[in-house]
């Protein structure tokens, strides 16, 4: 019988060794943990993979982990996205089989409501988010210029059942859209500074879907150029929202006269109200004075390196920064409401910001490893 068992024993393992196909070492070098984690891995760490392969990505304790190939809107896939959660100093171990995964479901969203004057909406399992269409122009006093925050308390997605409705600024368990936009930088958005004040360029007219999710989605806006004092501006922005995430990456792309370097604002606005306003070397937050029947939401832009410009001005905190024709301008930004019950005061939300850019600065350490590591 032991010989039997032992034989059995021997056959799984040669057969499970036959259907690997990789195997990959995550290094979380911080010690502290981190949540929701995305993890980029490079075509090159996956030279034994093919876009048409199937493949199923589990732990060494057998748990599958969902995964999305990410194009940023070409043909052949990028990287491979993985969004994990480490234990301080964590060396996670992952093994790639060639078997059929099971069903992801989405945590992600991306779409123009055109219906709506043509708002492009996009969410994840955190929160919401909006800007507005050409088609708004033309109803002024309903007009925003910046980055709408629809506050959410649930993982689902919400926006095309919201929209479909037409009652999204009533709560009825899930959320509501209670965050003043107006004419201002909203949520985290930016506008190029002439004659000492923010310059509106228009609202987008154009967008493209470059990912879909299920883990990350993907966009670009396009601002058609604008000539103000003899100069033409317009602006392509990229934006991305992975699923577990607050925060959105933002990069910024202004399309200018050669010669021409252009003063932007980067910010969010904070209405001279009375809330708690941070500036760090990398952030800038507001979290405003709760509103009695809805709460705070708590906004935020960050930006990856600390050689940063950050001030109050024109009711915003933000980075003035200068854009020259074609140069990419990256950073993050976004909001949490304290009613979703994870991030509920002016403390979380920093302390979030604060392991967020150091994420960042520590990006998870990905090694190929030998398949004989699994015995």
């Amino acid at each position: 019988m032991s010989t039997i068992m032992n034989l059995c024993s021997l056959l799984i393992g040669v057969l499970y060794s036959a259907q690997t196909l990789l195997g990959i070492e995550l290094v979380n070098t911080m010690p502290v943990s981190r949540f929701n984690q995305a993890v980029e891995i490079p075509l090159e760490k996956l030279q034994h993979l093919k876009e048409s392969t199937t493949f199923v990505i589990k732990d060494i304790a057998g748990n599958e982990l969902p995964y999305q190939w990410v194009y940023q809107g070409n043909k052949k896939p990028q990287h491979l996205l993985l969004i994990a959660d480490f234990t301080p100093k964590e060396i996670k171990k992952i093994y790639f089989s060639k078997l059929t995964p099971g069903p992801i479901p989405s945590r992600v969203s991306a779409q123009q409501i055109p219906e709506r004057y043509d708002d492009f909406a996009w969410e994840n399992d955190k929160v919401a988010f909006r800007v507005y269409g050409k088609a708004l122009e033309k109803k002024p006093d309903e007009n925003g210029y910046g980055m709408d925050v629809w506050a959410k308390r649930t993982s689902a997605l919400v926006v095309a059942r919201w929209y479909k409705n037409a009652d999204y600024h009533t709560d009825h368990g899930e959320g509501l859209d209670f965050f003043k936009v107006g004419h201002s930088l909203g949520a985290g958005d930016s506008l190029p500074v002439i004659n000492d004040s923010l310059t509106y360029l228009g609202n987008y007219t154009q967008y493209r879907v470059l990912d879909k999710g299920p883990l990350r989605t993907s966009f670009q806006l396009f601002y058609p150029p604008k000539k103000i004092n003899n100069q033409s501006m317009g602006l392509v922005k990229t934006v991305s929202l992975d699923a577990g995430s607050q925060l959105n990456k933002v990069q910024l792309e202004y399309l200018l006269d050669k010669s021409v370097k252009l003063p932007v604002f980067v910010g969010l606005v904070h209405w001279n109200g009375k809330g708690t306003k941070t500036i760090t070397d990398h952030y800038v937050s507001y979290w405003p004075e709760a509103d009695k029947k809805n709460g705070s939401i708590g906004t935020a832009v960050l930006f990856e390196s600390s050689s940063n410009n950050f001030i109050d001005r024109f009711q915003h905190l933000g980075n003035q920064v200068q854009a020259e024709n074609k140069h990419k301008i990256t950073y993050f930004a976004g909001a949490a409401w304290d009613k979703a019950q994870e991030i509920q005061s002016a403390e979380d939300w920093n302390s979030y910001l604060k392991s967020y850019g150091q994420s960042l600065q520590n990006p998870i350490i990905i090694n190929i490893i030998s398949l004989n590591q699994k015995r």
